[in-house]
């Protein structure tokens, strides 16, 4: 494994490249890799896949790309090597999430700093296309969570207690069924006081914490991203270190 720069639990399937080269799939079903794009990616930054079925979908090279599960390239979104802020190019995409009719977005971060969002066939919307969606953002350098409604109006952020351990940049969040709040906190790389995931409940309050330098607790040097699995389960992804970690839920 390569930096791990993005994770997502599946209930048949753990996808984790995850790798910095190549999208890999391993089903735990059999002892096998399937590689998928090989020659396509170049620095993927996120893989995530639709709730409905469809195939996975890969992100990097300045693209959007989405795959079969045995590798095949169904769709190219962007302009290979080419950086801008238009219907057609990213600048530097950073991460996917996709809704279950298939409509996903892109945060098209690292440069551009915004929020694409395309129906299932690639299609660039003009607005957030969902009734009933609210979007959470994960602002690493500004160091903040943000929540927009369907309108892309700007709703409530959450920057952490100032000077606290677990404040600092927000690399990813995910939610769950009961609006829980998991945040990916990364202050500076191998900075492992100041690493971890913390729990917000629904009025975006601290709950839980891992990491940050606590007795017995993981070490955690680079979170980038992660995901929850149907257990309870967190999966998260590093990049410095190369790794995935799995947090099983306290009994």
């Amino acid at each position: 494994m390569n930096e791990a720069a993005g994770v997502l639990a599946r209930r048949d399937m753990l996808q984790h490249d995850i790798a910095r080269q190549r999208a890999e799939q391993r089903d735990p079903s059999a002892d096998e890799h399937r590689h998928a794009g090989d020659n396509e990616p170049l620095n993927e930054a996120g893989v995530k896949k639709p709730l409905d079925g469809d195939p996975a979908i890969d992100v990097g090279l300045q693209q959007v790309f989405k795959f079969s599960h045995d590798g095949k390239l169904l769709l190219a979104l962007g302009e290979p090597r080419v950086g801008a802020w238009d219907v057609t190019h990213f600048n530097q995409p950073t991460d996917i999430a996709i809704r279950p009719d298939g409509t996903f977005y892109v945060s098209d971060g690292y440069v551009n700093s915004r929020v694409a969002v395309f129906d299932r066939n690639g299609k660039e919307l003009a607005h957030l296309h969902s009734r009933s969606t609210d979007v959470l953002v994960a602002d690493r350098e500004n160091s903040r969570l943000q929540l927009f409604d369907k309108d892309s109006t700007f709703r409530r952020q959450w920057v952490g207690v100032k000077d606290a351990a677990t404040t600092g940049r927000v690399f990813a969040v995910a939610a769950d069924a009961a609006r829980n709040y998991y945040v990916g906190i990364r202050r500076a790389d191998y900075d492992s006081q100041h690493t971890g995931v913390v729990k917000l409940d629904r009025d975006w309050r601290i709950v839980a914490s891992v990491g940050f330098g606590q007795p017995g607790h993981p070490v955690f040097n680079a979170v980038h991203d992660l995901a929850l699995g149907k257990d309870g389960s967190i999966y998260v992804a590093e990049t410095r270190t190369k790794r995935v970690v799995k947090l099983r839920p306290a009994k």
